[in-house]
């Protein structure tokens, strides 16, 4: 008799552990993180846009390049000697360099927005 009320004892301390340990493991699954799917969602949706953005402007980068050849072919068939061919000339390295300047400004900032999607993406991560 004494042996079994010393193993019920000892499994009603076990069952204390037991308690304890899983209120502590609930204490832990109280502080991750809620609705996380919210946010990777968000952005998923912001990286797929800096995705297009980067996309459109790669293929403004190429239409520019495209424009730019066609502008050097232009100017090669030019006459260089008179003052008319000069200010042609002239007049089409001025376009080549906006057209560059443009591609410049579009590549930069479609790389700004992957750059800041790639943040957000990884901060929603971190939470």
């Amino acid at each position: 008799m004494r042996a079994k009320k010393a193993a019920l004892r000892a499994l009603e301390k076990d069952i204390g552990y037991v308690r304890q340990a899983v209120a502590a493991i609930n204490r832990e699954l109280d502080k991750l993180p809620r609705n996380v799917a919210a946010g990777l969602r968000e952005a998923k949706r912001k990286a797929q846009v800096a995705d297009d953005t980067q996309r459109d402007a790669n293929d403004k980068v190429d239409n520019l390049l495209l424009q730019i050849g066609v502008l050097g072919e232009k100017a090669a068939t030019l006459e260089t000697g008179s003052a008319q061919g000069l200010d042609n000339l002239t007049r089409l390295i001025d376009e080549a360099q906006r057209g560059i300047r443009v591609a410049d400004n579009l590549a930069e900032r479609s790389e700004q927005s992957v750059d800041r999607a790639s943040r957000q993406h990884s901060q929603l991560q971190l939470n």
